[in-house]
């Protein structure tokens, strides 16, 4: 176990690579006052900063012919509190990223990682 001195030390060096940031978009169920319904409105969060990686996977399908996948993680600080189904924005060296969750966070005292899948596919 780490002491509390080499946790803050070894989460500054963490967040000192955090280049990229995320808003995180949740659903929240509002009871209307005047109407007595129940409405789904969409939560934005302030800007955090974090940290995307992405890793190639090559897979085969089942006729043999491999295929190149790809896993992309994100790193944000430890207190976040990210619902299943929540909605990721990345801005990202000038560029706008949309991804869905796609796993549950990986919680450590420094950091934590999470699977992301991208939100919008397009064919080029």
């Amino acid at each position: 176990m780490l002491s509390k001195a080499q946790v803050v030390s070894a989460r500054r060096a963490i967040e000192s690579l955090y280049t990229d940031t995320c808003k995180i978009i949740t659903e929240c169920d509002v009871l209307d006052d005047e109407s007595g319904i129940m409405k789904t409105t969409r939560v934005v969060s302030q800007s955090y900063p974090c940290r995307l990686s992405y890793k190639d996977i090559p897979n085969v399908t089942s006729d043999g012919i491999p295929v190149m996948g790809q896993s992309v993680k994100i790193f944000l600080a430890p207190e976040r509190k990210i619902s299943p189904g929540s909605e990721i924005h990345v801005e990202r060296q000038g560029r706008n990223l949309e991804f869905v969750l796609a796993g549950v966070a990986a919680v450590y005292e420094t950091h934590q990682e999470i699977s992301l899948t991208l939100k919008k596919v397009h064919n080029g």
